[in-house]
Order: structure tokens, then sequence, then C-alpha cells
């Protein structure tokens, strides 16, 4: 009873996948603690790469757990998915010339929901899957891996936003 308290209360990302009006965008914004962490100076790239993976690692055991107890195949309350998207669309934030502060964020954060509405292939292939899978890990896997894939797109497009040439080009037009 209190682990399937536990696990509830990680896959809905301590509620707020019970919003009823964009339960996605919800867990999207609970995700920016942990980003904002994540970008700190003191975490060098191996020590983000570790910290997504294992956020990752545990947004897939807790939706698979879900899908095996509920038996509701990929539903809108699991949020945690989100976290681990956010968490590798912030990857590089902080890191060579993007600046560590809240445009940054909010630039990943409209990126990575954008990219998780259009689905850009193989997020796609994910989510379907997700749909369609016979076990429970299969589940839980696709319903993370298409928001870390949506994540992987955001991170470039944080990138790109950022870049040098692309900022001497805006300043150019202001």
């Amino acid at each position: 009873m209190v682990q399937r308290f536990f696990e509830k209360m990680f896959v809905t990302w301590f509620g707020l996948g019970k919003v009823p009006i964009a339960p996605g965008t919800a867990g999207s914004i609970g995700a920016i603690p942990l980003c904002w962490l994540m970008t700190q100076p003191d975490f060098q790239i191996w020590h983000r790469f570790i910290f997504a993976t294992g956020w990752t690692a545990i947004a897939i055991l807790t939706s698979m757990q879900d899908q095996k107890v509920s038996q509701i195949k990929d539903p809108s309350y699991i949020v945690i998915d989100e976290v681990a998207g956010m968490l590798w669309s912030c990857f590089f934030i902080g890191c060579f010339y993007i600046p560590q502060n809240y445009k940054s964020i909010l630039v990943a954060f409209i990126a990575f929901r954008i990219l998780d509405v259009v689905k850009p292939f193989p997020a796609n292939y994910f989510d379907k899957s997700s749909k369609f899978s016979t076990t429970a890990f299969r589940q839980g896997f696709n319903i993370v891996m298409d928001d870390v894939i949506a994540g992987f797109y955001a991170c470039a497009c944080v990138a790109i936003f950022f870049h040098p040439r692309v900022q001497a080009l805006t300043d150019l037009l202001n």
C-alpha cells in the first residue's frame, strides 16, 4: 500500500499528472527545479549524463509498474516521462556558450512542449508503440522514450537558439 503510494507520487510527479487540463505541461513545469539543479556550474557533463539517465531509468521503471497495476495504456496522468524529457532538453544549459538562466530554461521548456506534442520521428514511433506493446516493460519504456527523444530534439533547438552566430543575427535585427 505504501509502495503504491510512492509509485503514484513519482509517476504523477507529486500529483501534477492529475491536473485536469494539460497534465503534460504541468509535469514539465514541475521538472524545472530539477533542471535548474542539473544546470548548475558544479554539474559537469558526466554528472548531468548520470543524473538524466538515472531519472530516465526511474521514469521507465515507475511507468512500467503503473502499466502492470493499472492496465490503462499510456494514461495522461503519467508525467514522470515529461520530467525525463525536460532534463534531456536542458542537458547543455550552462555549458559551452549556453547561459544558465531562466531564459535558457524557458526556451528549453517551450521547445520541449512543442516537440512533445508534434512528436517527430522516432518519438512518434515510441508513442504509437506504447499503446500497442504487449508487456508492461515495453509499455513503460515506450511511454518514456517518446519524451526523451523530444528532449533530445529540444536540446538541439536550445543549442541552435543560443549559438553565437544566431545571437549575432538577432542582435543585427534589433
